[in-house]
């Protein structure tokens, strides 16, 4: 999905910007630290790093299967 979303994003000739902080899905608050702060350490958006956790989730599947 994530190459996929950076082929997308080089075939519409612009940038595609993520929110820094406030993650554009309805998570719950301690969740939401969390992934703030894990990230940060990352040096990653919080949004890039659910993307992550989510592409990774979706390899452990496909791979299982």
């Amino acid at each position: 999905m994530l190459e996929k979303g950076i082929e997308v994003e080089k075939n519409i000739g612009g940038n595609m910007s993520e929110p820094k902080i406030k993650l554009p899905y309805e998570v719950a608050p301690e969740v939401k630290e969390k992934l703030i702060e894990i990230s940060a350490i990352q040096g990653l958006s919080a949004t890039q790093l659910l993307i992550k956790l989510i592409e990774s989730k979706y390899q452990s599947v496909i791979n299982n299967h």
